[in-house]
């Protein structure tokens, strides 16, 4: 293992799409089972070293950070506390000779050397295990990766042989500046066309909805929300809208593992968002029969009429 390499362990990003989701290398393969959970586990042991160490040094940058996450509803990576960390990457570096001037740049090209993290938020830090401090147990740095920094390979104790096996694995945790401003779209889940289902960053970063109105919103075909007005009751309009929104709150939460049993009451959802009639807020109805987030089964149930049996199927939920 006398070489180095990089890994990436937590979100990544596509440049050109701008779209955000779990490393490639983290996508469910049945045959590497094991492989995910030592993902997982790494993400999860640095993250939560990671907020422990900002939380108890940077009380006030965490404080900030974790309001800001909230805003953006910005995905934990690992430890749920985790607001500043939402990318992780392993680095491997293979042992040298004591004496040996070799630095990473073969490997890592110019990351391997003095460098700076220009895509790193201004108002976040960068964490590391293993930097230029002996390594003798378990360290952390929180630095700003906007400065220069960079790194070597470990070297082995004055007049010793490498050993074939010697290795250095950092982790560094980093948070992108799309990331934590919000300015990038997430894959949140497989759509029915197979494609991902894309978040865009209108939805997630406050500036925008603040600044969004109904005139810029434009669409080359005909939609409910911009065209159905005159075709239908507003209230009726707008109930129909907010049971689509649960409908698709039903399909997403369909596809967490289904041992989570993640579910929730339609009606109420409903009963929670009001539109003005006649200047009193009302609810939107209730849904006694709407989709709630378990898998939705037919089953048969007999009904007698008129001296007869006849089977109904109704939907499971």
């Amino acid at each position: 293992m006398n070489d180095s390499r990089c890994y990436s362990l937590g979100l990544t990003r596509q440049r050109a799409r701008n779209a955000t989701a779990p490393a490639a290398d983290n996508q469910v393969n049945w045959n590497d089972t094991n492989g995910r959970e030592l993902r997982g586990n790494i993400v999860w042991t640095c993250s939560q070293i990671g907020v422990h160490s900002l939380k108890s040094r940077a009380p006030c940058i965490y404080k900030t950070l974790d309001n800001y996450a909230e805003v953006m509803n910005l995905p934990r990576l690992g430890n749920p506390q985790n607001c500043t960390y939402p990318a992780a990457q392993l680095n491997t570096a293979g042992a040298v000779a004591y004496s040996s001037d070799q630095d990473l740049s073969k490997e890592m090209s110019v990351f391997g050397e003095p460098h700076k993290d220009e895509h790193n938020a201004s108002g976040g830090l960068s964490g590391a295990y293993g930097v230029y401090y002996e390594l003798d147990g378990m360290k952390f740095a929180n630095f700003s990766g906007l400065q220069k920094h960079g790194g070597t390979p470990p070297r082995a104790p004055p007049s010793q042989q490498v050993k074939p096996w010697a290795a250095c694995l950092s982790i560094i945790l980093y948070p992108p500046t799309e990331l934590l401003n919000g300015t990038f779209c997430l894959q949140v889940a497989p759509w029915p066309d197979g494609k991902p289902l894309v978040l865009p960053s209108e939805l997630i970063r406050p500036v925008h909805q603040t600044a969004r109105t109904k005139e810029t919103l434009e669409c080359s075909q005909s939609t409910f929300t911009a065209d159905g007005g005159n075709l239908m009751d507003p209230e009726a309009l707008a109930n129909f809208v907010c049971r689509s929104t649960v409908q698709v709150l039903h399909y997403l939460i369909s596809q967490l593992p289904i041992d989570w049993d993640v579910h929730f009451d339609p009606s109420t959802i409903l009963e929670s968002i009001k539109m003005k009639i006649d200047g009193d807020n009302v609810s939107m109805r209730a849904w006694p029969a709407g989709p709630n987030g378990r898998l939705f089964n037919i089953f048969e149930q007999p009904i007698q009429r008129n001296g007869w049996n006849i089977a109904v199927k109704w939907p499971s939920l």
